[in-house]
């Protein structure tokens, strides 16, 4: 009986990739990731973030150790940034090799309110003026500035009021966005935080600004993209975290690993679930 092994992408990506699932198919059982029952299975994603954020809502809080083949295939593919997975065409050859001789490292799952995200979430006015994947910001300037050039994308810009409350600090400030990042970097390489490496353990990162002093912020975040680490500065707050929840008077709008959302209340965690991502 053949190996049965599960397959999340979108009907386009089966599209572009028909001979290659063809192959699987020739020597796999291979099951729509709908299909999945039970625990300790293998998935092959083809896909960016949105569908990895898409795999991470579907295990929730019910499925553990799920096994990921990645074959990064979305726009920006930030994540596979974070654990160095390098774009190439998938086959079958490379899956087999994967399953056999790779290493795999487990990514807690992030977690706001009831919805669950992997990678990064921008929240602000960079998530209300920033598409995935196409977004005109991010073609002409990249970088951080795909972040703060969204300001100025806007007629008349509008702080938000936000109160942030964790264990180790708080924080009412006005601001014109933030980031919370388990991984290194989205938008399409923007380095969106200040560690290192990326937070795959008990703590995230936080990453804001107080709005009047944006000015003077633009010089450390864009520092943050020529180095490792952010050095200290005072206008930039950067915090790592176990827990954060951040409300505001209105709807604070979000964007998890690309996908929207919005809340006056927001609490950030860590699951305790995981997925265990094939390092290849």
């Amino acid at each position: 009986m053949k190996e049965e092994i599960f397959l999340l992408a979108s009907k386009e990506k089966q599209d572009e990739f028909s001979n290659f699932i063809q192959d699987l198919k020739a020597h796999y059982q291979v099951k729509s990731f709908a299909e999945i029952q039970r625990n300790k299975s293998t998935v092959i994603v083809l896909g960016g973030d949105g569908t990895l954020n898409y795999l991470a809502n579907l295990v929730g809080d019910d499925l553990e150790g799920i096994f990921v083949i990645y074959f990064p295939a979305g726009t920006a593919n930030d994540f596979a940034k974070s654990i160095k997975i390098l774009e190439g065409e998938p086959s079958l050859d490379k899956v087999k090799n994967i399953q056999e001789h790779s290493p795999w490292i487990d990514i807690p799952l992030m977690k706001c309110n009831d919805k669950f995200f992997i990678n990064v979430a921008t929240g602000g006015i960079p998530a209300e003026v920033t598409n995935s994947g196409t977004d005109i910001v991010k073609k002409a300037v990249g970088k951080v500035e795909y972040y703060i050039s969204a300001i100025k994308e806007l007629i008349a810009p509008e702080t938000i009021d936000l109160e942030f409350t964790a264990k180790e600090f708080s924080k009412k400030i006005a601001t014109y966005g933030f980031l919370i990042s388990q991984g290194c970097y989205a938008g399409g390489g923007v380095k969106v935080t200040s560690n290192f490496t990326s937070n795959f353990k008990k703590t995230f990162n936080l990453v804001t600004m107080e709005a009047d002093k944006l000015t003077e912020c633009l010089g450390a975040l864009m520092d943050l993209q020529k180095k490792e680490i952010l050095q200290t500065n005072d206008c930039v707050i950067s915090k790592n975290l176990e827990n954060l929840m951040i409300e505001s008077k209105r709807s604070i709008p979000l964007k998890l690993d690309g996908e929207e959302y919005e809340a006056k209340k927001l609490e950030f965690s860590k699951s305790k679930n995981k997925l265990n991502f094939y390092i290849y």
